[in-house]
Formats: structure tokens, sequence, C-alpha cells
């Protein structure tokens, strides 16, 4: 049976990273073991600067105007904050000294405990 038009396996799938040609194929491998065409992928750029999150992003704003409205464009960027993530630890008081970190850290050190405190509240919420 063949796929109807306009099915996932039709669209077009662009890959842009920052994980070099090694780490792209085997993203591809996996798409293509879920079902994507290999002639259905697309590699936009796979040497995009560690931690490019703005180059990937200003990449894929000019890139995707080519493509069909259909197109899912995949992008796998490190952003550089998992280090910082791994220094917070659940339950404990945790010291962070924000005028360390990069942007991007501390934007993610903040994000994680306005998350805690949002789901706290929640919880709170709930048990009234």
């Amino acid at each position: 049976m063949a796929p109807r038009r306009g099915s996932q396996r039709l669209r077009l799938v662009t890959l842009t990273s920052d994980v070099g040609s090694a780490y792209a194929a085997q993203m591809k491998a996996a798409l293509i073991a879920g079902g994507v065409g290999a002639s259905r992928i697309v590699d936009l750029a796979h040497d995009l600067p560690a931690h490019g999150v703005r180059e990937a992003a200003f990449l894929l704003r000019e890139m995707a105007r080519a493509f069909p409205r259909t197109t899912v464009h995949v992008a796998v960027v490190d952003p550089g904050v998992g280090d910082v993530l791994d220094q917070i630890k659940a339950s404990k008081v945790n010291i962070l000294n924000m005028l360390e970190f990069t942007e991007r850290q501390a934007n993610a050190a903040i994000t994680y405990y306005l998350e805690e405190i949002l789901e706290d509240r929640k919880r709170a919420m709930r048990g009234k």
C-alpha cells in the first residue's frame, strides 16, 4: 500500500546540528528506521559552532523559506547548560554564583527553579 500524499513518509525532513557528520549519520539512521525515506532527508548544516543556538535559529529561519510548509525541521544543538543543571541537587540548599555562569546557563538555572516553584504552588492549590 502506497503512503498517502501528505503523510509523514512523504514529508521532507531537514537536519541541522552542531554534532558533526558522524553523529548526523546516526540521526539519519534513526529517521530511516522510523519510516522516513532516505531521499526525504535534507542536511542543512552539521558544522555549526558548539552551543550555537542563535546560529541554528538564524539558519533555520532563513533556510525554511525555501522548503514546503509541510517540511519538518529538526535542529540538534547543545545549549551547553548541562553542567549547571548537574550542580542543582533536589531537596538540598543550592548556592549558585550566577556571576560565574554564561547568560544561557543562568537562564537554565532560573528556569529550573521557576518550574519547581510553579509545581509546588500547583500541588499546594490541589491540596486545599
